[in-house]
């Protein structure tokens, strides 16, 4: 699990990187709204699964 919410965070990363290439364009908008669902859905997974603690 740990390894899908990595995933999701660089997804994430990447649509706020690409949207800021298409800044003030259709597909900026787009990518950045992409980019905040990724994120939420990154925070979201982190929260439901933590990972485990070392005692």
């Amino acid at each position: 699990m740990r390894l899908f919410q990595i995933i999701v965070f660089l997804v994430g990363v990447a649509a706020f990187l690409v949207s800021a290439c298409f800044t003030g364009s259709m597909w900026g908008d787009t990518f950045w709204k992409v980019g905040v669902a990724f994120m939420i859905s990154a925070i979201v997974c982190i929260l439901l699964w933590p990972s485990p603690r070392r005692s």
